[in-house]
């Protein structure tokens, strides 16, 4: 049996629904973690897995650890693959955090996706910086991340941004494990 094939079996045999097309869509990606020596194997049976995902069953709650990038891709969802590039942007984000690495508002770390994932989970709180709105402060970092022309008052305050509520957010919200 090829990977897929077990890939298939496996989702089928932990979701409600009992096609390959429904079954899909019961589930969402609820961590990541690190394997640094690519040992981890996928529930797929296929080795040398460096970003091990945990995905969670939206209606009977089941989870399958660890599931690689590729197998979560074949599930055939733009919102999935979406979700993918996310976490893992936001993996090497908060390793370079924790390094203490200098961030930028570049696609190195950053996408409208991280953006908006960042905005939706309350890195850009009201603040009277902000007028009261964090949704300004959101609005400026999409700003320059389209590389749009701004003062050199908006460049210290996307930096600003970024120091005093970015990376405090990802240093409290997220903690990635080492597989």
């Amino acid at each position: 049996m090829d990977h897929f094939e077990i890939l298939r079996k496996v989702i089928l045999e932990n979701s409600i629904g009992d096609i390959w097309e429904t079954a899909v869509m019961e589930w969402d990606i609820v961590s990541l973690s690190e394997d640094d020596s690519c040992s981890s194997v996928c529930v797929c049976e296929k080795k040398g897995l460096r970003y091990c995902f945990t995905i969670q069953n939206v209606k009977n709650n089941r989870r399958l650890y660890p599931i690689g990038s590729t197998c979560i891709k074949k599930f055939g969802r733009k919102d999935l693959d979406i979700s993918v590039d996310t976490w893992e942007k936001m993996y090497r984000l908060y390793e370079d955090v924790k390094r203490n690495k200098y961030i930028s508002v570049s696609s190195e770390y950053f996408s409208k996706s991280i953006l908006g994932y960042l905005y939706q989970n309350g890195a850009f709180p009201p603040t009277a910086y902000n007028g009261g709105k964090g949704e300004n402060d959101y609005e400026l970092m999409l700003k320059k991340f389209n590389h749009a022309k701004l003062t050199e008052k908006q460049e210290r305050k996307v930096r600003a941004i970024l120091v005093n509520q970015i990376i405090p957010f990802v240093r409290k919200e997220f903690s990635f494990a080492k597989c």
